[in-house]
């Protein structure tokens, strides 16, 4: 489950804004150690 914390500031006129996000990922690089496939890769759209 992907959660998101978002935090904006106002200085001057102009926001900041940071986002942490946590979530699944898989970078495409492991295997499977049962099948020895390649897991896919997941990446934030």
């Amino acid at each position: 489950m992907s959660t998101i914390k978002i935090r904006a500031r106002e200085n001057n006129g102009s926001v900041t804004v940071k986002a942490l996000i946590k979530h699944p990922m898989e970078t495409g690089q492991r295997k499977n150690r049962k099948t020895g496939d390649l897991i896919p890769s997941q990446y934030i759209q």
